[in-house]
């Protein structure tokens, strides 16, 4: 399958949905790549979702932005509210095995905390700066040519197969990783141990979770970022509007004119 001449691929930005959409044999996969603008002398090698914890995987995991304009390439982005309780679960270990996470500490200690950790760090990704930093080249070059959505995720994705002529049946959601049993984890901090037949955090919905103060630290810190993704400041509502002068859809060469950000020079 084609869109203007050009495979599919997803740039994956952790905790979105992508896993699932990974399975599709028709889609490549660049996985939790950063994206560097190799025509750019001065742009950083580098990826952020790693610097600050995994040096390794920060230098190795890269990709040429002219590699990435072979392909037609989609970004999934999700609410930051939902976001923030998926990404909670995942590195607490309420969803998985992950003791070792750098996120773990903060995570065992209540989900307040760790909401308040991250507004208030400026480095470790996700930080205080764009969650979806992904996005962007180090230079502040916009990657991807289609924006897609966690919540409406396989609606999108069978439309746009559509319009080329191609089905889309959505493959089961995929929960990386496994659930603690015996273990034990801590649930949002509330002195709850989960197990397998209670430990069903991937559901808990985001206005059960945010207080009216946290839900409004939360917006405060990445209203820029949410109001250019069409997300507003309800907990309770997910979806993105889809209207004003957002990204939404497919990116257009004005758009990416127009929509730069770098990550390094954003202080909040």
């Amino acid at each position: 399958m084609k869109i203007n001449d050009k495979e599919i691929a997803l740039l994956h930005a952790p905790k979105t949905g992508g896993s699932s959409l990974e399975m599709d044999k028709r889609i490549t996969t660049f996985g939790h790549m950063g994206v560097y603008d190799d025509g750019n002398p001065n742009c950083k090698r580098i990826n952020y979702t790693y610097y600050y914890h995994d040096t390794k995987s920060a230098r190795q995991a890269i990709l040429p932005l002219i590699h990435t304009k072979k392909y037609y390439t989609l970004f999934i982005v999700r609410n930051h509210f939902s976001f923030l309780i998926s990404y909670f679960d995942w590195v607490g270990g309420f969803t998985n095995w992950n003791d070792n996470h750098h996120d773990h500490i903060i995570a065992n200690r209540g989900f307040d905390y760790f909401v308040k950790s991250i507004i208030n760090r400026e480095n470790a990704w996700p930080s205080r700066r764009y969650i979806y930093c992904q996005m962007w080249t180090p230079s502040g070059l916009l990657v991807p040519d289609h924006i897609l959505h966690t919540e409406i995720l396989d609606d999108e994705v069978i439309e746009l197969f559509a319009q080329y002529g191609e089905k889309y049946t959505p493959p089961p959601r995929v929960q990386i990783g496994r659930r603690h049993g015996s273990f034990g984890a801590r649930s949002a901090g509330k002195g709850k141990n989960l197990s397998q037949s209670d430990g069903k955090t991937d559901k808990r919905k985001p206005h059960e979770m945010y207080s009216d103060s946290l839900a409004s630290e939360v917006y405060q810190c990445w209203e820029e970022e949410m109001t250019l993704l069409g997300y507003g400041s309800d907990p309770s509502d997910l979806t993105s509007s889809g209207n004003g002068d957002i990204l939404y859809g497919e990116v257009s060469e004005g758009d990416k004119e127009k929509w730069k950000y770098i990550w390094e020079k954003d202080r909040r």
